[in-house]
């Protein structure tokens, strides 16, 4: 989303949706992850697929509840994950 104006226009959530689709995939295709790490990749991104369901929705209070429900889950990332620095 480019602006909060964009949280009002349901056009909007539909072309986030669209691009978020696609890094979707990408995170797959693109996965080496084995064990632990792999399984945990898998738990973090399961919600995210299930979010999108509802982010597609013509509703625009649907979008944005799943809109938020969306950044809240990607804040959640270090409960899966270390940071290595």
């Amino acid at each position: 989303m480019d602006s909060s104006n964009d949280k009002d226009n349901i056009e909007a959530y539909s072309k986030l949706l669209e691009e978020l689709k696609f890094e979707f995939s990408l995170i797959f295709q693109k996965c080496n992850m084995t064990g632990e790490a792999h399984n945990q990749l898998h738990n973090f991104l399961v919600p995210v697929k299930n979010i999108f369901k509802s982010l597609s929705s013509s509703e625009l209070v649907k979008c944005q509840d799943s809109y938020d429900k969306l950044n809240t889950h990607l804040k959640e990332y270090k409960k899966y994950f270390k940071t290595i620095i």
